[in-house]
């Protein structure tokens, strides 16, 4: 079910995406998406703000509440182990997809996020996605993520434009069948 669910949002990928609609990535969609994200610590928390959708999250260091309410970029708890910062989030709307290819995860997902220094301008990213309503076992993405050393590097804001994407190109894909039906006589 799961599978004819993903290949029925990859093939209206075009009108469904919620990226294409300019909403939030999710988790851990908009850590790879590809737009600089921003990292900010205090005492108590960590934020990060996304440049697409002018997201963010707030991530509660030794947090054990649960989600108030669910949204698309989750409840995030983290704890640090060693000097890897273990992320777990939940709480999610069940509107995320995880990428293009119409891959999703519900509202029962748990994410947990690794993120490991691996020298002073790169971090190892990790994410393991839990969702025993769409997936039969757990996966695994990783990634290297690496800082902008620019020194003159702003973080500007993105002006999403729904279906942009389709706007600008569109005319480049190809018809599908549906659409040829009839047109040859």
């Amino acid at each position: 079910e799961a599978r004819a669910e993903r290949d029925r949002r990859f093939e209206n990928r075009l009108a469904d995406d919620p990226e294409g609609k300019c909403y939030l990535g999710g988790v851990p969609r908009s850590t790879y998406m590809p737009y600089p994200f921003q990292i900010l610590q205090n005492e108590r928390d960590v934020i990060v703000v996304y440049q697409f959708a002018a997201g963010f999250r707030r991530i509660f260091v030794d947090g054990k509440d649960e989600a108030p309410l669910d949204s698309w970029m989750g409840w995030s708890n983290a704890r640090w182990d060693g000097d890897t910062f273990v992320v777990e989030v939940s709480g999610f709307n069940g509107q995320t997809w995880l990428d293009r290819a119409g891959n999703f995860a519900s509202e029962n997902a748990r994410v947990t996020e690794r993120f490991t220094p691996l020298g002073p301008n790169h971090l190892q990213y990790e994410a393991t996605i839990e969702d025993p309503t769409v997936y039969s076992r757990p996966w695994t993405i990783s990634m290297p993520v690496y800082r902008i050393v620019d020194a003159n590097y702003r973080m500007l804001e993105f002006k999403c434009e729904p279906f942009a994407e389709e706007k600008i190109y569109g005319h480049l894909r190809k018809p599908s069948p549906e659409s040829t039906e009839g047109a040859s006589r």
